[in-house]
C-alpha cells in the first residue's frame, strides 16, 4: 500500500546497469541445486564449482567494475539509450596549418673545471693528515 512506501535517497553507488545485469543472478534458496548452477554458470564458472565463497567474490569484484560505471555514463541510465549501436555523422576533415615556432638560440656558458678546483688546498687524495692511532695496520685491523 502507498502508506507504507518509503522514499530513500539516492545512492550515487547505486548503478542502473548493474541492477539490470544481476537482477537474474538471485539465489532465493541455497539448497536449491538448479539456482545455485543457473548462478555459477551466468558468472563464468562451471556448473558444478565447489567452491561458491569464490563464486560471490567474483560477484563482488563485479559490483566494483568501473565497467557498470562506464555504461551508466555513457547512456545516462537510460539502458534504452545502449538498446541499438549510436548513430554518426560524416563529418569531412578540414587539415590545419601552422606557423612554425621560431626559438632564440641559447649560448649556455662552458665550465672550467680547471679554473673552479684552483684554490682547493684540501691536497691530493692520495695524501692522509690522520693521526696514526686511526690508521688501520696490516693484520691488526682498526684500533683506536
Amino acid at each position: 500500500t502507498a502508506s507504507n512506501a518509503k522514499c530513500f535517497k539516492i545512492n550515487p553507488a547505486f548503478s542502473a546497469s548493474f541492477d539490470d545485469f544481476a537482477k537474474e543472478l538471485v539465489v532465493n534458496d541455497a539448497s536449491d541445486e538448479d539456482q545455485c548452477r543457473k548462478v555459477r554458470e551466468e558468472l563464468g564458472f562451471d556448473k558444478d564449482h565447489p567452491f561458491d565463497i569464490e563464486v560471490r567474490d567474483n560477484f563482488h569484484q563485479h559490483q566494483c567494475d568501473p565497467f557498470f560505471t562506464g555504461i551508466d555514463h555513457t547512456s545516462g541510465n537510460d539502458m534504452e539509450a545502449l538498446s541499438a549501436p549510436p548513430k554518426f555523422e560524416m563529418v569531412e576533415y578540414t587539415p590545419v596549418e601552422y606557423e612554425a615556432v621560431e626559438y632564440e638560440e641559447e649560448e649556455y656558458v662552458t665550465i672550467d673545471y680547471e679554473e673552479f678546483s684552483k684554490g682547493d688546498d684540501l691536497g691530493e687524495l692520495t695524501e692522509t693528515n690522520w693521526p696514526d692511532k686511526y690508521i688501520p695496520k696490516p693484520g691488526l685491523g682498526y684500533l683506536p
